[in-house]
């Protein structure tokens, strides 16, 4: 939108008023004068607001809890004239900014380009977003005043804070991506390297086309994997929590499930989800989902009421052999606060008691 003050438009109306009824020439020159500086004025202000682009590097941004970003913007001046004062204010609601580096005042040269950037700490799980881009740019004259809104957004997903947690992944499937010294879950499509025969070695083990080259036995050696789909459950019913540490106590138990979830993408293995909690999500155990729980956490809300239900018998009929079931709640969150409170090394989930078994 182009402001302008309503003294400017009388003094429009009035130098081309008196332009043609004055007769005399200097009059006419300066009325003249006048008139074309403010025309040129807006003329400058309609280009620059065609030619003045905004745009952001990234879409979607996602962070955890405390940790801080930096956010850039473009300024693009397409034009052949030059930006004299550019103010540009980027809204950054809920969220702190150092320094207040989302507000800046800057100069453009024809065709240039300048990037601004600012930092942000993000204090608060949840989804938020930068933008839009507010522009104030004033004219040569300072007559007119372009201000606009440009809806350039960009998506922050805030994630719950990362924590001192270790998953431990107890033996499982044969066959899968995390390695252990144990022949029991040996994979023979994964050879790792040939030895010498020893007596009592199975025939099907022996490396044939070795063996025939250099006229000796060898027996092939292979790599000792298993694999074990986690599956994450998040107990959000409010009544299950104390009053007065309800809010810390449920963002603790979202802490420690991310902190799984984290180390089952570390690990290669296969991830699930479900919680007692708003639209109560559940996701069977698979690949490549992780970024996708990991979003449904941001956002998750509780619930009010109690857990009706066990977890473990309500699930373990819809999960895959071999599946490591974690269970988060009250008592689990209770547990590591003491630990973490005693300044204990052994925080895994294990010595929680978060995992559970499925089957013996």
């Amino acid at each position: 939108m182009i402001k302008s003050s309503a003294s400017v438009k009388i003094v429009f109306i009035f130098s081309l008023l008196l332009f043609f009824l004055i007769p005399f020439k200097v009059s006419q020159i300066i009325c003249f004068t006048v008139f074309i500086s403010i025309v040129f004025s807006y003329i400058y202000i309609k280009i620059i607001d065609r030619c003045l682009l905004i745009e952001r590097n990234l879409e979607v941004i996602k962070l955890a809890c405390t940790e801080q970003s930096d956010i850039q913007l473009s300024i693009k001046n397409y034009s052949w004239l030059p930006v004299f004062v550019c103010y540009i204010y980027d809204d950054v609601s809920y969220i702190y900014v150092f320094r207040n580096e989302n507000r800046d005042i800057i100069r453009l040269r024809p065709k240039e380009i300048k990037i601004m950037t600012y930092r942000i700490q993000v204090q608060e799980r949840g989804e938020f977003f930068a933008g839009p881009v507010t522009v104030k740019i004033n004219d040569f004259l300072h007559l007119f005043t372009l201000e606009k809104e440009i809806a350039v957004k960009m998506k922050i997903m805030v994630r719950p804070a990362r924590i001192k947690l270790n998953a431990v992944a107890l033996p499982g499937l044969p066959m899968g991506n995390i390695g252990i010294k144990n022949i029991c879950y040996e994979d023979i499509t994964m050879r790792r390297s040939i030895r010498d025969y020893k007596n009592g070695d199975e025939l099907k083990r022996i490396n044939w086309r070795a063996s025939a080259k250099y006229n000796e036995l060898f027996t092939n050696e292979y790599q000792d994997t298993f694999d074990v789909p986690f599956f994450v459950f998040v107990n959000l019913a409010e009544d299950d929590y104390r009053l007065d540490q309800r809010k810390y106590k449920m963002e603790r138990a979202l802490e420690i499930a991310a902190a799984i979830i984290e180390k089952s993408a570390v690990l290669k293995q296969r991830c699930g989800f479900a919680a007692y909690a708003s639209d109560f999500p559940y996701l069977k155990p698979a690949m490549n989902q992780t970024d996708c729980i990991l979003d449904i956490i941001s956002v998750i809300k509780p619930v009010s009421g109690k857990l009706d239900y066990e977890p473990v018998q309500k699930f373990r009929q819809q999960l895959p052999y071999g599946t490591l079931f974690f269970l988060v709640g009250p008592k689990e969150v209770d547990f590591y606060d003491d630990k973490f409170m005693a300044e204990k090394t052994d925080m895994d989930t294990e010595n929680l008691g978060i995992s559970r078994k499925l089957w013996k």
